[in-house]
């Protein structure tokens, strides 16, 4: 459920760097995001499309709430794959983006003799023709019963039936609804016929009825998506101040997650998680801000319920490094990035700020002391939300009574020197350091008193 905001809302703004550090786009060459997680579409103009979803989510408010209903009505109706591959669209837009031109205008050479010409002369662009005109055809096919199973059964308005008819119009008023209906194999006069217009007079209209067709399938995906990873379609609200409400959430990539839930608001709206090393704090604040974006695509979010404001910005800073060419050292490129984060705190766009381990890149008496301003800081902005990783337990419990500051932690246990981790977030705050024992486990504490007795071989 979406109720409309009481002012005026530009688009969501998601930046690349948090992107990045959330993982949506993978980084690495072989690696997989978030985005290939949840791609479902069967075109490359229909990912393309969805992938600018993600990159710049639904610009108001209203078109966030059309998606969301879009997205509902296809997962009850359309469970029932479209026959569509990206090879068949790519097919098309490689035909359509050819340059070898037939002498074949209409009223000048009787198409009969133009088709025999053309084969003994050029067989081979006779056959592009075919498989072009082909193509077309089969794709207008699989769309149009798409698009009939989506009207009989009475798609809401907005988004879904403007595509649905603009591709049912296009389709009857341009006569290619002759082109769908064809059964046969497309013979050569045939393709020169329609090629005439396809790719003459016919081409804006056919041009147009992709374009819906891709922006379907983008929708289809996201339908899928929720169905094949149980994603939970959220209520998106307009709180005067923001809240985000979360109950059993996990994160895409584990495979058998521990389920948390995550409140923040008036009375929390800065969350400090304190904790060992591979506890789940990472894990756990990257969890809730990929749901945050989520529900502001239009898809479901990982969790058993979910309610969230309506926000202007996910700002995140995980994975900061320095940048040589620039002249930024690592700590440099740490401060840069909070200060690109408060400037637009400072204009007022209500944001959800994740931060893992700020100020890092410095001592630890300047990373506790910059850690506990900005902390003071943001607790003073009623309208956004922060959620913030640090192993800073001295810090957490300093301001564990500054008004709308909340702590939690995830910890372990040891059992025979062991650390168990149960990745459940609890109230509270932690001073478990398991540093050491990860060095000792990895084989690297061994390594280095070897060296410091022996120091390195001498040939």
């Amino acid at each position: 459920m979406i109720t409309q905001r009481k002012y005026p809302l530009e688009t969501m703004r998601v930046d690349l760097p948090t992107l990045r550090d959330l993982e949506i786009f993978p980084t690495n060459a072989g690696a997989t995001g978030i985005f290939d997680h949840l791609d479902f579409t069967q075109t490359h103009q229909g990912r393309r499309l969805l992938r600018q979803r993600f990159e710049r989510p639904p610009t108001t408010f209203a078109e966030l709430r059309d998606v969301q209903r879009a997205v509902r009505f296809l997962e009850a109706h359309t469970e029932a794959p479209w026959r569509v591959d990206r090879g068949l669209a790519d097919a098309v837009e490689s035909y359509l983006g050819s340059n070898f031109v037939t002498t074949t205008a209409r009223g000048s050479i009787p198409l009969g003799v133009a088709t025999w010409w053309y084969e003994r002369r050029y067989p081979e662009i006779v056959q592009k023709l075919c498989t072009g005109v082909s193509a077309v055809q089969h794709l207008l096919t699989a769309v149009q019963d798409l698009v009939l199973r989506i009207t009989t059964a009475g798609p809401p308005e907005g988004v879904l039936s403007h595509h649905s008819n603009r591709f049912t119009q296009e389709l009857r008023e341009s006569g290619l609804d002759r082109l769908a209906r064809g059964s046969r194999k497309i013979s050569s006069v045939d393709a020169l016929a329609w090629d005439r217009r396809l790719r003459g007079d016919l081409r804006e209209n056919l041009r147009r009825m992709l374009e819906s067709a891709y922006e379907l399938d983008a929708l289809m995906a996201i339908a899928k998506a929720n169905r094949e990873h149980r994603l939970v379609m959220p209520e998106i609200v307009d709180d005067e101040e923001p809240t985000i409400a979360i109950t059993g959430l996990r994160h895409l990539f584990v495979p058998k997650p521990e389920l948390n839930d995550c409140q923040l608001g008036p009375s929390s709206r800065v969350v400090l998680l304190t904790g060992p090393n591979m506890a789940g704090k990472s894990t756990y604040i990257k969890a809730c801000a990929v749901a945050v974006l989520l529900a502001h695509v239009g898809f479901g979010v990982p969790a058993e319920a979910m309610r969230v404001s309506y926000l202007d910005r996910i700002a995140a800073s995980i994975a900061t490094t320095d940048n040589v060419r620039q002249g930024y050292s690592y700590f440099s490129s740490e401060v840069k990035r909070v200060s690109d984060i408060t400037l637009w705190l400072l204009r007022g766009e209500r944001t959800l700020v994740i931060l893992d381990e700020p100020f890092k890149g410095t001592n630890v008496k300047d990373a506790s002391d910059s850690t506990k301003l900005a902390l003071e800081s943001f607790a003073k902005c009623q309208t956004s939300l922060f959620l913030i990783a640090s192993h800073l337990a001295e810090v957490a419990r300093d301001l564990e009574n500054l008004p709308g500051f909340r702590c939690g932690y995830f910890g372990a246990e040891l059992q025979d020197g062991e650390p168990v981790y149960d990745y459940a977030l609890r109230a509270g705050v932690s001073s478990q350091r398991l540093g050491l024992w990860v060095i000792e486990k990895m084989g690297l504490l061994a390594q280095l008193r070897e060296l410091r007795e022996n120091g390195e071989p001498r040939g």
